[in-house]
């Protein structure tokens, strides 16, 4: 009997055990190739705004390209107006105002309205646009083509052309008074040609002080006085024959009747962007006096 209930003891101890390690196992853990992902965060790409961009447009600096030239003055733009289908003619030192022109035109200054520009740099004379068939040695061309002067106005179809010319004449030893008398012949030509075109001679900007000239300069005594005395003489011939003429010999001459150093690219006779302006600026009066009357 003793035995029976030691054994009956014994059994629900063992039961009892069992039941007790049922209730605190370890739940399985989960293979490592069944770990759950983990979640990849994104944050949304955003495009930086250009430094340049500021919410108050009062604040926005623009660099403005610096130059070297003197500020066109606002009341004399309207005056542009005049030069509205017209072309200026010349040598290497209308090619320099030209240059001018064209660098305020590409930085976006209106500038002598739609004017053209025709210009050659080989030393043209008045001489060689008068003998264009027979003795000359320097042509104006036009699309490509070597033409006479008269001729390429009438294709350009302009109503109005400034000349700038004799300054070669009188550097290749022509006389003052046959200069005068070739520029005649050239605005006959010019005329005969183009009836109706309205013709302006700009009077040559005189040299500088210095005594130096290239060795391909045939009159060794070529210089401001000869310009000067040349440009007196266009005068007088374009007012006893009724045309027009500006005096930018004198628009551009020194106290000592030369041109200011500071108003030459090199020293002697070629112009720079100062003396570039000063020329625009006496053209803008022309223009106001004859538009105005």
């Amino acid at each position: 009997m003793i035995r029976r209930l030691i054994y009956f003891s014994f059994l629900v101890v063992i039961l009892f055990v069992a039941s007790t390690a049922c209730t605190t196992q370890t739940p399985p853990q989960p293979e490592a190739s069944q770990s759950p992902k983990r979640e990849e965060s994104f944050e949304p790409t955003i495009e930086k705004e250009p430094e340049w961009i500021t919410e108050d447009n009062d604040s926005l600096q623009i660099e403005e390209t610096p130059t070297s030239t003197p500020s066109v003055s606002d009341d004399r733009v309207n005056y542009d107006e005049y030069f509205t289908n017209s072309v200026f003619v010349g040598d290497s030192v209308m090619e320099g105002f030209a240059q001018y022109v064209r660098a305020q035109r590409n930085s976006g200054v209106d500038m002598l309205s739609n004017a053209q520009f025709l210009t050659s740099l080989m030393g043209i004379t008045v001489y060689d646009v008068v003998n264009y068939t027979t003795g000359a040695k320097c042509y104006f061309t036009y699309r490509g083509k070597e033409q006479p002067l008269e001729t390429i106005l009438q294709e350009m179809g302009v109503s109005r052309v400034f000349i700038m010319l004799g300054m070669n004449d009188i550097a290749n030893g022509f006389s003052t008074v046959d200069t005068t008398n070739n520029y005649r012949k050239m605005i006959d030509l010019i005329k005969n040609t183009n009836p109706d075109l309205d013709i302006v001679v700009l009077t040559p900007t005189p040299k500088t002080a210095s005594k130096w000239l290239p060795d391909y300069t045939t009159n060794r005594n070529f210089g401001s006085p000869l310009l000067n005395e040349l440009a007196d003489m266009l005068k007088a011939m374009c007012e006893e024959n009724g045309i027009k003429v500006v005096d930018v010999n004198a628009a551009v001459r020194g106290p000592d009747g030369h041109l200011p150093d500071e108003y030459s690219r090199d020293n002697f006779v070629h112009i720079n962007n100062e003396c570039s302006a000063v020329i625009l600026d006496f053209l803008r009066e022309f223009a106001k006096i004859q538009m105005e009357g």
